[in-house]
């Protein structure tokens, strides 16, 4: 370093200090970026809690529907509580739907399992449904 003139050690120190600004904004833009991201997937999660919100909600109305049919003593009143659970399935396919829009890459694979066990449970909803209008109509109820 000491066979260096002055005037070497000048422009290096000046080019070294040319650098660094330029290092330290690529730096920031690495950041900024990353932040963005985070942000993204941020606000995804928020808008996935809020379906989830909605889902249970929607499941809780869904449950007491089926409690009104279990209390009703004849199809004409329990009639206004499976309309009830029929508008309410409709409503949570549509929140269904929008929450697969925006599940993360991470949940897929639990959605699509929920989902399953959702379609296996109207399934059986129906079975429920087709059996009690046929012990109605044969009076067993």
């Amino acid at each position: 370093m000491s066979s260096l003139k002055l005037k070497h050690k000048m422009l290096g120190l000046i080019v070294f200090l040319g650098i660094l600004p330029l290092a330290a904004a690529g730096f920031t833009y690495l950041s900024l970026e990353r932040q963005a991201v985070a942000e993204r997937l941020a606000m995804q999660t928020k808008a996935g809690q809020t379906y989830l919100e909605r889902i249970n909600g929607i499941v809780y109305a869904i449950v007491m529907e089926s409690r009104g049919i279990y209390m009703s003593s004849d199809w004409d009143s329990a009639k206004p509580f499976a309309e009830g659970i029929a508008r309410h399935s409709a409503d949570l396919k549509k929140v269904a739907e929008l929450l697969s829009g925006t599940v993360l890459e991470a949940e897929a694979a639990a959605l699509s399992d929920a989902r399953r066990s959702f379609v296996e449970a109207l399934a059986d909803a129906h079975v429920a449904e087709a059996a009690l209008e046929r012990a109605i109509g044969e009076r067993r109820y």
